[in-house]
């Protein structure tokens, strides 16, 4: 189960980076990778960032992937 925190609401004056932390968990402990499949930005080291460049509402769907079996 992919776990990106739950929905925010932020106000910035000036276009800066955005990240939280992002995670996936497994009842088998058995993940081979999490990525961003939907979204601006990237995910990296637990966590996604973006950029803004205009107000909006922006979403992100992140997978993660087990070995088939």
């Amino acid at each position: 189960m992919a776990n990106a925190g739950a929905d925010q609401t932020l106000f910035k004056c000036t276009p800066v980076a955005i990240c939280w932390a992002a995670s996936a968990t497994d009842p088998n402990n058995n993940i081979d990778s999490v990525t961003l499949v939907s979204g601006p930005g990237t995910y990296s080291g637990g966590q996604i960032c973006f950029t803004p460049s205009v107000d909006g509402v922006y979403t992100f769907v992140l997978r993660a992937k087990t070995p088939a079996g």
